[in-house]
């Protein structure tokens, strides 16, 4: 991945951890590899972990779909821990895809990184394309980990690659309930784990 990339990743507004974004990198250029099927994210914010995921789809000649509403979410609101002043909309209202967008083309990717603006849940229902690889770092609720991945994880093709942010304090009960379903634990760095789908 060039330094490039790497820059613009990292100036990009978000919550990937230093070690995580190139440990991401790594996973979904790996999976993508072994399966040539495309990416796809739950939870796109101002496109950091697109630009991570998205050389990795430039380099494979493949697509990351990305899906976030970009209205944030309750800890993103004025006064939260989380909350970005300069998201806020010319209607005053929260809206990343902006800065989705212009991170993506600050990078190179917009062919290779696909913004989809909607619901992850509602999307699920209609989904049907495999994945080689899913990032989950959308909802940031125990309850709204569990349906992204409840909803998401049957595209994931076996042997294909699951990857849960903000393990293990939100997304630890996915995680246990992944390995019920036959995921194992291929990698944790930071509060980044990567999980492999059962063959």
């Amino acid at each position: 991945m060039s330094e490039y990339y790497i820059e613009v990743a990292n100036a990009a507004l978000g919550w990937i951890g230093e070690t995580e974004g190139p440990a991401l990198n790594e996973a979904v250029y790996n999976a993508g590899a072994a399966f040539d099927l495309p990416f796809l994210e739950i939870g796109g914010y101002a496109g950091k972990s697109a630009c991570w995921i998205g050389a990795a789809a430039r380099e494979l000649d493949t697509v990351l779909f990305s899906v976030d509403w970009h209205r944030g979410s309750p800890e993103m609101a004025p006064g939260r821990e989380c909350h970005h002043p300069e998201v806020i909309g010319i209607d005053g209202v929260h809206d990343t895809l902006p800065h989705f967008r212009a991170n993506v083309r600050r990078a190179g990717l917009e062919q290779y990184v696909i913004p989809v603006a909607a619901s992850s849940h509602d999307l699920a229902q209609y989904w049907n394309t495999q994945v080689s690889f899913l990032f989950i770092d959308g909802d940031h609720s125990e309850e709204g980990v569990m349906d992204d991945f409840l909803s998401w994880e049957g595209n994931i093709v076996p042997g294909g690659t699951l990857a849960l942010h903000d393990y293990p304090v939100i997304s630890g009960r996915a995680a246990i309930v992944a390995g019920q379903m036959g995921y194992t634990h291929t990698l944790q760095t930071e509060s980044l784990l990567l999980m492999e789908k059962s063959a």
